[in-house]
């Protein structure tokens, strides 16, 4: 919402938004106008509130579209400070401030988001933000819009109306980027919640970042091959750069239910397979591989044991990449 209105408050001072306006163009031309320009190689996204700094870093790490608005804001001629604050008597959870242009030519906005956490989820509240970063847009979109009287001019030929008519302007752009954002942040969170909720997933969760990102695919196997002996927990096929895990195995089913060590030998299986992916069919590396993975999950010591009495049969029987 822009609501460049008397009636914005600001959650460390209480003054209002003409107040803010007025004072920070006092400030422009002042000593903190120097403080501004000396933090010219700052970010044009800013907050005095390090929990800001912290939604702002998430909102581009997790949504697409708020990492678009964030770096169109990077290379606009504009600077942006989001605060916690309180917009139409607490009537609004967020809003755009009248516009400020200083000597230098830059030009600032301030957006003020609620700091009331039952008025909005989390995601909301990112949401929320990207909002309001689509409004400064369509200010520093505009070359003509220099001070509040343009800027009213602006909003009255793109915008809609709102809270009766006083003052206040919603655009069908801000709207999307919203909406976008939060679909973007719940989309990202079920992805997350279903890989945690997932055996191979939560096995996955226990390797590292580079490990996971050359990762080779896997598949659930749901049928057991006839060529595929029914103890067998994981397999690959030669020539094919895919594990395939058993679903049918006790360790599959055990991680289904949550269970620490049977999702440490899951991850344990999926080291196996990829060893031979990568090593070919010496079986000796692939277990070496696999009890490496048991220990850094800290997995009990019978199982690891196990493991080993298991590479000791295969190795000496010159068995090759069956697991």
């Amino acid at each position: 919402m822009v609501y460049p209105n008397r009636a914005c408050r600001n959650k460390q001072t209480g003054s209002s938004a003409s107040r803010l306006v007025i004072l920070a163009g006092v400030i422009v031309s002042s000593a903190a106008g120097a403080a501004m320009a000396s933090a010219a190689d700052a970010s044009r996204v800013r907050s005095s509130d390090p929990a800001i700094l912290a939604l702002l870093r998430e909102g581009v790490d997790r949504s697409a579209t708020f990492s678009t608005l964030a770096d169109r804001v990077e290379r606009s001629s504009g600077i942006v400070y989001v605060e916690f604050g309180y917009c139409a008597f607490g009537h609004l959870d967020g809003c755009v401030l009248p516009l400020i242009a200083s000597p230098r030519g830059d030009r600032y906005l301030r957006i003020l988001v609620t700091p009331e956490k039952r008025r909005r989820s989390h995601d909301q509240l990112l949401a929320l933000i990207a909002h309001e970063l689509r409004h400064a847009l369509e200010v520093f979109d505009d070359p003509e819009v220099v001070d509040v009287a343009t800027m009213y001019a602006m909003y009255k030929r793109i915008g809609t109306p709102e809270i009766g008519g006083e003052s206040g302007y919603e655009t069908s752009a801000a709207r999307s980027a919203g909406n976008h954002t939060l679909d973007e942040l719940l989309a990202g969170r079920k992805r997350i919640d279903d890989a945690k909720k997932d055996p191979v997933g939560r096995a996955l969760s226990l390797f590292s970042a580079s490990e996971i990102e050359t990762m080779p695919r896997i598949v659930r196997a749901a049928v057991r091959p006839e060529h595929v002996a029914a103890n067998v927990e994981g397999y690959v096929v030669p020539g094919y750069p895919v594990i395939y895990v058993a679903v049918w195995s006790h360790a599959y089913k055990a991680a289904e239910n949550g269970d620490h060590s049977a999702i440490a030998k899951l991850a344990g299986i999926i080291a196996h397979e990829r060893t031979h992916i990568e090593q070919g069919a010496d079986e000796r590396l692939a277990y070496e591989a696999e009890i490496s993975m048991l220990r850094r999950c800290n997995a009990p010591s019978a199982l690891v044991d196990g493991v080993r009495r298991a590479m000791t049969a295969v190795v000496s029987a010159g068995v090759h990449a069956a697991r």
